[in-house]
């Protein structure tokens, strides 16, 4: 290679003093502005969750706790306790048969839903397989009798 080529190429000291200062700049505004765009984004997704399970969720006009509308963390930290049982029968006290105690669950206080919720109204009676789980203690899981097993069902047929 000529050695004019070399020659002919000029660094400006002061424009690359000036180049590594700018580049430094950027990849401190690129690197602070990281943590503020990811928060951004989050506080944006946090509040979009919490408005579509809170407001437009189709389980959203039955009432409840607000915890309990948004996240499962309030059931399981009332089971964790024990006291799951009395804070359902409080709320319901409160909210009254329909409550949502979750984003996506419901606890209902009236008998006449046990029909609907766990039968559907389907006659579909127990076969005989489930007199194993009876032929010692009789429970409720085993019984083939819809009358001790659904008490609606038989308050209706009285009727």
């Amino acid at each position: 290679m000529p050695s004019d080529f070399f020659d002919s190429i000029s660094f400006n000291r002061n424009s690359v003093r000036q180049s590594a200062i700018m580049a430094k700049i950027l990849d401190l505004t690129y690197s602070s502005a990281l943590p503020i765009v990811v928060g951004a984004l989050s506080s944006t997704l946090a509040i979009a969750y919490t408005v579509y399970y809170r407001w437009l969720h189709p389980l959203a006009r039955y009432p409840g706790p607000f915890w309990a509308s948004v996240t499962n963390i309030w059931k399981a930290y009332h089971l964790s306790t024990l006291h799951l049982p009395d804070k359902l029968v409080s709320l319901h006290e409160q909210y009254g048969d329909v409550v949502r105690v979750g984003p996506n669950d419901l606890s209902f206080r009236t008998d006449s839903a046990y029909a609907l919720i766990y039968k559907g109204g389907r006659s579909l009676p127990k076969t005989k397989f489930y007199d194993g789980f009876t032929a010692f203690n009789p429970n409720l899981f085993g019984t083939q009798d819809e009358d001790v097993r659904c008490p609606s069902v038989r308050r209706e047929r009285k009727k």
